[in-house]
């Protein structure tokens, strides 16, 4: 006949162990459930932590650069909005090739100004598009850009192909 051993009995140190850790992670679980049943930003918050979500990413700079559930904090907001551009979110990124081209308007220095609208036209910016096709010493390459920024709903460079 098989006979099974007994099993021995737990120490005292093991069975408080665990109720140390039960202690010290039900509050923090119980937190995040508050937390995820009060504020619709939570939500968005751990979708854009854990999942990396460039969607949740956006929507947690929009509420912080407009102070929704928060004060408003622009540096935080910007935080959001580069890792959402860096998670393929294109609102983000036609975001911040906006803000590049504006500061390429107020740059002085040419070679600047370039690598700023070369980064506006490669976060899909439609305008810095427009003006490296109209400035392209190529006329083929002009032609490529400006037809992009037609794609994109630049006017200017839809009037350009139009007149042809």
């Amino acid at each position: 006949m098989l006979t099974i051993p007994p099993q021995p009995l737990p120490d005292r140190p093991l069975h408080r162990e665990r109720w140390l850790r039960l202690l010290v992670c039900a509050p923090l679980v119980l937190g995040l459930v508050v937390a995820l049943a009060w504020e619709e930003g939570t939500r968005h918050w751990l979708k854009a932590v854990f999942l990396q979500d460039g969607a949740a990413s956006f929507a947690l700079s929009e509420r912080a650069r407009d102070g929704l559930g928060q004060p408003a904090d622009a540096g935080r907001a910007r935080v959001w909005l580069v890792r959402a551009a860096h998670q393929g979110e294109p609102r983000a990124r036609v975001q911040i090739g906006g803000e590049a081209y504006a500061r390429a308007g107020e740059v002085a220095d040419p070679r600047e100004r370039r690598r700023l609208l070369l980064e506006a036209a490669r976060l899909g910016e439609p305008r810095a598009l427009w003006v490296l096709g109209s400035e392209a010493r190529d006329a083929g390459e002009g032609y490529r850009l400006i037809q992009e920024a037609a794609e994109r709903g630049n006017c200017d460079a839809l009037l350009r192909i139009a007149e042809g």
